[in-house]
Parts: structure tokens; sequence; C-alpha cells
């Protein structure tokens, strides 16, 4: 009896959390035990029971320590600035202006006119210095949690795995298999505790922790065996990160349709939290597991769109179709250049509206510069819809070769000239310098202006094919024009 209290006693002493050893030190200095273990559990078992009970408490409490200690530890080293007071800044447009440099990337990239009329601005931010902006410590910030995610995982892992694989090989013998499961939650179920309170502790503080956390356990789940005291200690803590997960993406919706209640010219706010956001969880994923990640930048994208929406209808200063491209296409371009899964459609989207949106504008602020000849080959269409030969035409008095000779005599070169750099003059004032889009609206004028010419051409061809009719002024000349007044090119 004496020796098998002397057994118990010495299990209880190497796992007792008051003596400082390591978990490998601790497994070696019980190994020499088992064929004394085994002998007990045949000829004590009463004492072998005790024996196990007193390791399940003393192994728990020592682990208890061992993870207190190091979650402290790790709590210590993150910066203690959160990423969401960093996201919260976005008000003042310094802030704006250099984050939408970052996102958009440099004049280096893109410089051909090919681009340009593809739908590819260059931006004109250079100028503005490139000292560490919050959105750059925003991004180095989360990584440097993720990292420390990371580790504690990493931990976990290995102690877990070696503590179970001890407790199979020691108590082989003489526990079942189920009873050795069971055993090893009892001793490992601090492991729950600690990480749910690192959990907790850490998405208090700062909300955007959730997504490292949320991510890293996802990742480590994937690899985890089903089986393992870690699958099953993660399945149950991932429960609880994805409830702050889906608060801080309930946050960023709200902060995206809250943040344009001052509107100004140019990116709005939605927008650059927007891109700062995909920025920012882009560079912690790292496995091809992302459906819930997906789901929240597909609610993300709706909300930027409502909010847009509402930042261009409250311009005052330019029109809300200048809101509307400037802002898709600062999206658009983020995107192209980033390529996040899960966001091709809307990457669609956001270059169709922006197209749409420039070419309503151009289309309205243009017109038809070559007004009086626009009125008369508008009749001359009419006619010929009514079923009237394109042959006869130039018998009717109104549509006579005689009055459009006269016409195409009021647009010299210099005429025209004067007309266009008006209406440029007028629409450089609507853009901002952000996204040098002015260059975009002058390429696209233009070649809306040389698509109606060519078309007035054509009647020309059509109807009066002997005429010898033609305009004063030559495509080439048009190009001219344009390229002279586009000094932000």
């Amino acid at each position: 009896i004496r020796f098998s209290e002397r057994v118990v006693e010495a299990v209880a002493s190497i796992t007792s959390p008051t003596w400082n050893a390591g978990q490998t030190i601790r497994h070696s200095k019980l190994a020499p035990l088992l064929p004394v273990v085994n002998w007990l559990a045949t000829y004590n078992k009463p004492k072998y029971d005790d024996l196990v009970a007193q390791y399940q408490v003393t192994a728990q409490t020592a682990y208890q320590k061992v993870l207190r200690e190091f979650f402290e530890d790790k709590r210590s080293t993150v910066t203690r600035k959160s990423t969401e007071k960093i996201l919260a800044k976005f008000g003042s447009r310094k802030s704006e202006l250099a984050l939408s440099q970052k996102l958009m990337g440099s004049t280096n990239q893109m410089q051909s006119q090919s681009s340009l009329a593809s739908g590819h601005s260059t931006t004109s931010l250079d100028s503005l210095q490139s000292s560490k902006s919050e959105s750059d410590f925003t991004l180095s910030h989360g990584s440097q949690f993720e990292s420390s995610v990371r580790d504690s995982l990493d931990f976990m892992e290995i102690t877990m795995s070696k503590e179970e694989s001890f407790i199979g090989s020691f108590f082989k013998e003489t526990r079942s298999r189920k009873e050795r499961a069971d055993m090893g939650e009892v001793v490992l179920c601090r492991f729950t505790a600690e990480l749910e309170s690192f959990i907790n502790t850490s998405c208090k503080f700062d909300p955007y922790y959730a997504l490292p956390i949320y991510l890293s356990i996802l990742d480590r789940l994937d690899d985890a065996q089903q089986e393992s005291f870690l699958f099953k200690v993660l399945r149950q803590c991932l429960d609880t990160a994805n409830i702050y997960f889906n608060k801080m993406h309930k946050m960023q919706k709200e902060r995206i349709l809250e943040s344009n209640k001052k509107a100004r010219r140019g990116t709005a706010s939605c927008v650059l939290q927007f891109t700062q956001f995909l920025l920012f969880s882009e560079s912690l994923h790292k496995n091809s597991r992302r459906s819930s990640l997906d789901m929240c930048y597909t609610q993300l994208a709706d909300a930027v769109c409502q909010s847009i929406e509402v930042f261009a209808t409250a311009q005052s200063k330019m029109p809300s179709e200048v809101a509307t491209i400037e802002n898709y296409h600062f999206i658009y371009h983020f995107l192209f250049r980033n390529k996040i899964d899960g966001l091709e459609k809307f990457r669609t989207h956001c270059h169709k509206k922006y197209k749409d949106s420039l070419e309503q504008y151009v289309k309205s602020y243009l017109g038809t510069p070559l007004d009086k000849i626009n009125v008369f080959f508008e009749g001359v269409k009419l006619k010929l819809n009514s079923g009237v030969p394109h042959q006869e035409i130039g018998f009717y008095s109104e549509f006579s070769k005689q009055k459009l000779k006269a016409l195409i005599a009021d647009y010299s070169v210099k005429e025209v000239k004067k007309g266009l750099e008006s209406v440029m003059k007028k629409i450089e004032k609507h853009f901002t310098k952000e996204q040098n889009l002015f260059t975009v609206a002058c390429l696209t004028m233009q070649a809306e202006f040389i698509k109606q010419v060519e078309g007035y051409e054509n009647l020309m061809k059509l109807c009066y094919p002997d005429a010898g009719l033609k305009f004063s002024f030559t495509v080439a000349q048009i190009h001219a024009i344009f390229d002279g007044k586009s000094p932000r090119q």
C-alpha cells in the first residue's frame, strides 16, 4: 500500500505546476514509472484510479499556468494601437490622399493612351511625400498580430500533440482508447478556455483582430486531424471567432454606409474604407478556403455601391456622373491591379458603371458641337426612314446641296476649335487631380466627336455622292485640338 502511495505521489510531484520544468522533461521523468503504473493497474486498481485522477488534475493545472504566461506574453507584445482607430481616421483629406496614392499606384505603371482609352487612368499624386501613412501601419500592424496568432496556434499544436502522444503511449496498456481520449480532454481542457479568453480580450480591444484570428483558425483546421485534441479545441474556438468576425463585418459595413456624411469631391471615404479593408484582409489570408471572406466582400461591395450613390447625389460642385465615374474607376483600377478572388463579377460591374457613366457624361456635356449640321442630318435620316430614296434627298429644298454647303461653311477650323475648347474648359473644372480622369474624358469626347463627324460624312457620301462636299477640318486637326487642351496627359 505504501509503495502504491509513493507511486501516486511521484506522478503528482512530476506533473505539479510548482515544479518549473518543460513538457518534455516531465514526460521523460514519468517514462521510467511506466512498468510500475502498469503493475498498479493490475494489483491495486483503486490506487491506480487515484493516480490517473491525480495526473489529470496536476497536468491540467500545470498547462493552465503555462498557457496563461504564454498568452499574457503575446498580449504584451501586440502594438497598442488598434486597427479600428486607424481605419476610423479616414476623415481628414490628407490621410485620404495618402491612402489614395498607395491604393492607386504610381504613374509609371500606366502611361500609354491605349490604356487610358481602355479605361485606366494614371494618378497625379507622386508629388506627395511617400512617408509612412496610416494605411502602411494598418497592414504591418495586422500582419504583426496575425504572426502572433499563428505563433500561438503553433505552440498549442505542438504542446497538445506531445501530450496526446504521451497519454496514448503511457496509458496504452491500462486504459481503453475512449478512456485515453476522455482523459486527454480533461487534461487539455484549459487550452480551449485560454484560447477563447485570448480571442475575447483581443477582439474587444480591436474588433479587426477577429479577421486574422478567424482566418488563422480556419487555415489550421484544414490541416488538423479530425480525431485530434487540436481539432476539437479549434472547432469550439472557431464558433467564438466567428461571432466576432460577423460583428467586425457588420461594423465595417456600417462604417462604409455612414462614411460619406461630409461629402467631398474626389474619391469617397467609403471607397477608401472598402479598398483598404480588402488590402488588410488579403494580406492575412493564406488559404484557399475563403467562403466566409467572399460573402463578407460581396456584402461590403453592395454597401459601397449604395454609399457611392449617396455620395454622388450629395455633390454640389460637380455633376453626379463625375462622382460615379471617379469612384467606380478607383475601385475597378484597384481590383484590376490586385486580382482578388470572389470579386471578379464586382470588378466587371465597376468597369461597366464607370464606362456607362463616362459615356453618359460625355454625351451630355459634348452635345452636338456642329449643331446646325446635326439638325440638318437628323431631318435627312427622317426622310430616309420614311422611305425616300437617298438619290432624291437633294431635291427637297430644305435638304438641298446648296443649303448643306452653306452650313458647312459656318464651321471653320477656328470655330470648331473654339467650341470644343469651351467644352473642355468647362469639364476640366469637374474632375479632381487624384486620378487624372480629365484626360480620359477628353479622349472619350474626342472619339465621340469624331464618330459624329464620320456619321455626317457617311450621309454626305450616300445622299450627295458627286457634290464634292466636305468639312473644312480633318480628323488629324481634331486630334490636335484635343491634344493641345489636355495639359495633364
